[in-house]
């Protein structure tokens, strides 16, 4: 009996041990095989990016048109909307055209897809999306920040989808890229909406893949951890990068790989927490939320006093 017990236990470390070496293995050769980034213009002559007119979003615009992609920016003030434009067709010689709209409104896609009606249209990043204010429970957290949560991250990615996929299958080609988070990896207390939605995200993205990968469209599941920028409220450093950064080294990835952190000190933490146990992960990731919730009331009762 021991020695089946033996035995079974070998072919089961083996087993663990193979999955871990492969998994190792493609980590190198996806950060290695990353290099040049593929010439986007094949997929059309327009790029759409929603939440494009500052952080991540407009990070993304200057880089698509880096690789002379006319770009179209999705946003709801148009004051900012045509001031990230002058600035991208100065700096980079490129077409642009903003669109205000407000997408975590449910009459917002009809302006949308008439603005977009006849363009070639290659790629799409839909990075338009919103958080909680810091982490907490469900409870404590506002119906209507809920309520945008679902909106922005669920429904406009969705529905934006369903705008540029019609002309993409018709041409042949097209690129999709769905910015979701570390944070729909697994279930995170305290973000647990957020988290739910970027879930949402990963599954929706995969799916669309196999549906129309046959039809030369290439859809992204990008999965960032950390980036400097106003919703995140966080400094940069190696680990988490500025939006110029994060966006150089995700638009490299477009057209190479399905599912991505984009971000190559991403891509370790990711590895990391996915060698955790489930359990093990979502403890330490709950102690982590309530220790930042504690710290951000703490701050907020102290700037309510000096108003005081």
């Amino acid at each position: 009996m021991s020695a089946m017990l033996t035995q079974a236990c070998l072919v089961v470390g083996a087993f663990v041990l193979a999955r871990t070496l492969y998994r190792f293995v493609s980590f190198v050769l996806t950060i290695v095989g990353r290099g040049s980034p593929v010439k986007l213009t094949k997929y059309g002559e327009w790029a759409v990016v929603t939440g494009a007119s500052d952080g991540i979003g407009k990070a993304f615009c200057a880089e698509l048109a880096k690789q002379k992609l006319n770009i179209v920016l999705i946003s709801r003030t148009k004051s900012k909307l045509d001031a990230a434009a002058k600035e991208i067709e100065e700096q980079y010689g490129v077409k642009t055209k903003v669109i205000a709209a407000d997408l975590g409104q449910a009459d917002a896609f009809t302006a949308v897809a008439q603005g977009l009606a006849g363009m070639d249209i290659g790629v799409l990043v839909n990075n338009v999306g919103i958080s909680y204010n810091y982490p907490d429970f469900l409870m404590n957290v506002s119906e209507e920040r809920v309520d945008q949560m679902i909106a922005l991250n669920v429904t406009a990615v969705t529905k934006m989808c369903r705008i540029v996929l019609t002309g993409m299958i018709e041409r042949k080609r097209g690129a999709i890229v769905n910015i979701g988070s570390i944070s729909g990896s697994m279930p995170m207390s305290l973000l647990t909406v957020y988290s739910a939605t970027k879930r949402y995200v990963d599954y929706f993205s995969k799916g669309l893949a196999t549906e129309y990968g046959s039809d030369g469209i290439f859809v992204q599941a990008l999965h960032p951890a950390f980036v400097s920028s106003a919703m995140s409220k966080m400094r940069s450093s190696m680990m988490v990068p500025k939006p110029e950064g994060f966006a150089k080294s995700a638009v490299s990835t477009i057209g190479k790989e399905t599912e991505t952190s984009g971000f190559v000190w991403h891509d370790v933490q990711a590895a990391m927490l996915n060698m955790l146990p489930a359990g093990l992960a979502t403890t330490q990731l709950h102690s982590f939320h309530l220790g930042i919730r504690k710290r951000a009331i703490k701050k907020a009762e102290r700037e309510a006093a000096k108003k005081e």
